[in-house]
């Protein structure tokens, strides 16, 4: 705040506030803002193709042990009617061996 005196009118006095401030804007980025965002959205996109691909492997890999499993379980059934054809039911060949002595 200053005080001047007024040239026009000898005596009087006006009080004159300035105040000045210094606005910078960048008129043009070169497009960095708009770089960084779609390289964000392209690593956001990157994450979820990986997140897909780990569900859709831990999918196969379920999928394989479950049929394993089943098959292996059908074997055991296979190989125990086989025993069971040959010593009798419930009857390891051991226990038949033991009985023919």
């Amino acid at each position: 705040l200053s005080k001047r005196e007024d040239s026009a009118s000898r005596g009087s006095q006006r009080d004159v506030a300035e105040i000045t401030a210094t606005l910078t804007v960048p008129l043009y980025q070169a497009g960095d803002v708009y770089s960084r965002l779609r390289a964000a959205k392209e690593s956001l996109n990157q994450r979820f193709e990986n997140l897909d691909n780990a569900r859709r492997t831990a999918l196969e890999l379920g999928t394989s042990a479950w049929n394993t499993l089943q098959t292996e379980r059908a074997a055991v059934r296979s190989f125990q009617a086989e025993r069971d054809k040959w010593f009798g039911a419930g009857k390891s060949e051991h226990a038949v061996r033991k009985s023919n002595k």
